[in-house]
């Protein structure tokens, strides 16, 4: 200890770290200058002198860090090469539990590098948003979100001089997972509730969330999910950023018996052109394509609906049933040509038969005078020798028919 403090010699060792309390606010120094107007402490970077190796095994029942009460921190933080790096460190927080893996790298002082593995089990969504300013700069909608959520999170990044994350060179991925989540006073659902005409869309239930996400660039990129909204399987997809901008699409089928009427009669007015145009009863499709396009801010919101897809959908069925129609024409005319075929056979038929039967009553008629002349002859024949000529002709005669 006495080379390290009065030499500057490297300090190596294994402590085990075992408290009741420690305030980590205490080691770091306190600033009134230009710190970040929305922060009520005011940190600074924790920098690790370059002469330690040291292993600390932790058991701290509970520690004050920022503002969060952190409690059964567990887990192996390692001292070394100016860094810090924690390997299987487990606490309970947000009502919850956070494990980590990663490092801390402060050996740029103005910009620490941090690279983190993050499994979270159980948060509470709104104190998660309360409690995080980069939460709430990348996630605003957290705010008007109740339940819990669990997620994994692999992320890398720098800290500013408080260390708080520079959100511009954040880089992260991860999954997000939420057994239900409940959504109120949203503006954007709000004004979708009103172009729909379902008051319904207001204030939303999500069940059984699972959806993958990625921070780059100053933007939360949320990739294309399914979950239901108000009875409505819907499909979401989009981004928002630190500047509090949206852009999101959503893919509904609206369940008919779930629309509002007003809506139904609106959109049904608008396909009754197609059945005059082709004499063919139009019909909302059931459920109802609604593409929904979110854009603006988090404060104006710009929503705007699009029933394009309902349109191919009737124009599909439209053509199905044309398609129907042609081919029940065609399977009447052909069947009314084979009826017409099968009857001329049939005719033909009988004519030959008929001329068959009168061939047969004339030859039988020939047979019979041959038979007569031939006996005659026999009767007319005066010697022996006529005699036996005319019964061969006779016997030729019947052997021949």
């Amino acid at each position: 200890m006495l080379g390290y403090y009065l030499k500057d010699e490297l300090l190596k060792g294994t402590f085990n770290i075992a408290s009741d309390y420690i305030n980590l606010n205490e080691w770091m120094s306190n600033s009134e200058s230009s710190a970040p107007a929305n922060d009520t402490t005011t940190l600074s970077v924790i920098e690790i002198p370059l002469n330690l190796d040291i292993t600390l095994v932790s058991d701290i029942k509970k520690l004050l860090y920022d503002k969060h009460n952190i409690t059964n921190v567990k887990g192996t933080i390692i001292l070394r090469n100016g860094m810090a790096m924690m390997e299987n460190v487990t606490m309970n927080m947000m009502d919850g539990t956070l494990r980590i893996n990663g490092n801390y790298n402060p050996q740029n002082p103005k910009k620490p590098a941090i690279a983190m593995k993050m499994e979270i089990i159980d948060w509470d969504l709104l104190q998660t948003s309360q409690a995080f300013i980069t939460v709430r700069k990348i996630a605003p909608i957290l705010e008007k979100c109740l339940g819990k959520f669990s997620t994994t999170l692999d992320a890398s990044g720098n800290l500013d001089q408080y260390m708080m994350p520079d959100l511009t060179t954040l880089s992260a991925y991860g999954l997000l997972k939420s057994k239900n989540v409940k959504v109120n006073n949203v503006d954007a659902l709000s004004s979708l509730a009103s172009q729909l005409k379902m008051d319904q869309y207001k204030s939303l239930s999500l069940a059984n969330l699972n959806l993958s996400f990625d921070v780059a660039n100053g933007r939360i990129s949320v990739k294309p999910f399914e979950t239901s909204l108000a009875g409505t399987t819907a499909k979401i997809q989009g981004s928002s950023g630190i500047d509090q901008s949206l852009d999101y699409t959503m893919n509904l089928a609206v369940p008919l018996s779930t629309m509002g009427s007003t809506a139904q009669a609106a959109a049904q007015g608008a396909l009754s052109k197609l059945t005059g145009a082709t004499g063919i009863s139009v019909k909302l499709p059931d459920p109802v394509p609604v593409d929904v396009l979110i854009k603006g801010s988090m404060s104006k919101p710009i929503v705007t609906t699009n029933f394009k897809n309902t349109g191919k959908t009737v124009v599909e069925t439209v053509k199905t049933e044309i398609k129907d129609k042609v081919k029940d024409q065609v399977d009447d005319g052909k069947a009314k040509a084979r009826a017409e075929a099968d009857k001329i056979l049939a005719d033909a038929a009988a004519k030959v038969k008929t001329l068959r039967e009168a061939g047969y009553a004339a030859a039988e008629a020939a047979r019979k005078q041959g038979y007569a002349a031939a006996d005659k002859l026999v009767a007319e024949a005066k010697n022996p020798l006529a005699q036996i000529a005319a019964k061969k002709l006779l016997l030729n005669l019947k052997r021949n028919g």
